[in-house]
């Protein structure tokens, strides 16, 4: 579905990833963890073409993407659901959705308003109040929800436990999960080693723009000495 081979990529005349390759197969959920600043947020937005990448190659469903610009990326099936949530805080949750809406694709579900509502109840309830109205816990939902309404084969979430209650944090565990079976893929951005050791298959361990370490969750988690020196505070 994706993959990523010795990616480069610069913030002005800094260079933040350096020859970085990861790949997502077919309704898999894959974790790139590290520390704040390691470079997970950069790796998003080079794969979406929100940050340059100057040397390397992204392809989604092999055909390289590498260069597009992020709308193309986008249209092409791939959702980003940012850290910062990105909401329209004046529009209503309703617009907020509806300004996303694309096609439906073969393979996985096709999401409208109706469909949203039943897996976030929680966004009905609310669906005539301004996005800025809502909580922290709640934009961060509609952030994943807007990115569903795009229907994408795969989504990108950065850091999707930050800032969550512990009843918002279940319900990403069970959208996470409910989506993989439904035949999405899924690739997070996380410090949370416990949030991403319940949702994914495999994890990438990514330290000042380099890959460190890669494996299926299971192996990571059975060796502490594999990861304590990327991860542990």
């Amino acid at each position: 579905m994706l993959h990523v081979s010795d990616l480069d990529a610069f913030y002005g005349s800094a260079q933040a990833l350096f020859g970085l390759s990861l790949e997502a197969v077919e309704s898999e959920v894959v974790a790139l963890l590290g520390r704040n600043g390691a470079g997970k947020t950069t790796a998003f937005e080079a794969i979406m073409g929100l940050v340059p990448a100057t040397a390397g190659k992204v392809t989604f469903q092999q055909r390289s993407i590498r260069g597009r610009a992020a709308e193309t990326v986008a249209r092409r099936g791939i959702a980003y659901v940012p850290a910062d949530r990105r909401i329209f805080a004046e529009l209503s949750v309703s617009e907020n959705l509806k300004i996303a809406r694309q096609g439906r694709r073969r393979g996985v579900p096709a999401w409208n308003l109706k469909t949203i509502f039943q897996l976030f109840p929680g966004l009905a309830k609310r669906r005539a109040r301004r996005g800025g109205e809502l909580g922290g816990s709640e934009q961060k939902i509609l952030s994943l929800a807007r990115a569903l309404m795009g229907n994408p084969r795969l989504v990108l979430i950065d850091e999707p436990s930050e800032g969550l209650d512990s009843g918002t944090a279940e319900e990403m565990v069970d959208t996470i999960n409910f989506l993989k079976e439904e035949g999405v893929t899924i690739v997070i951005a996380e410090q949370n080693l416990h949030f991403a050791s319940v949702v994914a298959d495999r994890a990438y361990i990514i330290d000042n723009g380099r890959m460190a370490l890669h494996g299926t969750m299971e192996d990571l988690l059975a060796d502490e000495k594999k990861w304590e020196k990327y991860l542990a505070r």
